[in-house]
């Protein structure tokens, strides 16, 4: 019987919020809040935000908040015509948004400009500098 090698997969590491990290998680507090509208009923304000109260109190470090991140590496597929072509990989760090991505086979010019224009669009939506690698 032989023994399953190790995941290599990343890690997740847990570490506290630093100043660094508030814009993102400032971005990710609103995306939660959405996603648990659905359940509580919350509505955002008339700026179609949600509140942040908490968040707020727990980037300050007011007595009893804190603010901490669970940091991994997500992984997805990238798919031409239906068919997987290779994977990307985002890690959202501070100030900035890493991608990587590792082609099963060599990728069109067309298809490395539509993936960095994607890339390019999450990294505006967070808020983030992008790095491509």
């Amino acid at each position: 019987m032989t023994v399953p090698a190790e995941p290599t997969a990343p890690r997740p590491v847990v570490v506290r919020a630093t100043p660094a990290d508030h814009e993102a998680l400032t971005h990710l507090w609103q995306l939660f809040r959405h996603d648990l509208s659905a359940v509580t009923g919350t509505l955002p304000d008339s700026r179609g935000r949600y509140r942040d109260e908490r968040l707020r109190a727990a980037l300050a470090g007011d007595a009893g908040w804190r603010a901490y991140l669970l940091r991994l590496a997500l992984l997805h597929v990238l798919a031409v015509d239906g068919l997987v072509a290779g994977r990307w990989r985002w890690t959202a760090g501070p100030r900035r948004l890493d991608v990587a991505t590792a082609w099963a086979r060599p990728a069109s010019p067309a298809e490395e400009a539509a993936l960095a224009e994607r890339a390019a669009e999450a990294a505006a939506w967070w808020g983030l500098e992008l790095r491509a690698g």
